[in-house]
């Protein structure tokens, strides 16, 4: 995985029931310090350092469950530059600069390119709170291209390199 000068490691345990198949794995705090690949509209705390699978006991095993320790703890980056996972939907081009999120996403724990909720004419505090939130989604700016052909589905997953724009969950104040 490219990182550059990750500011800012942390450590969580992963919950028992996932595993991290991707490096770069966009990640959200699912209990205290247990993390799980963000859902889509969820609030992302961080991005997988690594894969939790054990390249010495079967890379291309369909069943990963018996490829990682149960409970382990996986390594969070929290800044820097990161390569990321993403899907598309047909059509969509990702432009430097883009912002990249969970919101909508395809796949727990891969971005796509954010495309933000209309504004209404009249705010209420309710809709104050789902702006907040819709922010909350952003994991970062795409610091590459990639074209509108984009990639679909986990066997056309690729990654985007980006600069980390993670404000939601801040661990490290």
């Amino acid at each position: 995985m490219s990182f550059t000068k990750p500011l800012n490691l942390l450590y969580f345990t992963l919950n028992a029931a996932n595993d991290v198949r991707v490096e770069g794995l966009v990640l959200s705090l699912e209990a205290a310090g247990t993390v799980i690949p963000c859902l889509a509209g969820g609030t992302p705390i961080g991005v997988a350092y690594m894969t939790t699978e054990d390249p010495l006991y079967n890379p291309n095993a369909i069943n990963h469950s018996t490829q990682y320790e149960l409970g382990a703890e996986i390594a969070v980056v929290r800044e820097g530059v990161v390569r990321v996972p993403y899907h598309t939907t047909g059509g969509e081009a990702i432009a430097i600069g883009n912002y990249v999120s969970m919101l909508n996403a395809n796949t727990a724990g891969y971005v796509r390119v954010h495309v933000p909720t209309a504004l209404p004419v009249v705010y209420a505090a309710a809709t104050m709170v789902l702006r907040l939130e819709e922010v909350n989604c952003i994991v970062g700016r795409a610091l590459e291209v990639k074209g509108a052909a984009g990639k679909t589905g986990v066997g056309g997953m690729t990654h985007l390199k980006i600069l980390l724009d993670i404000k939601g969950v801040d661990f490290a104040s």
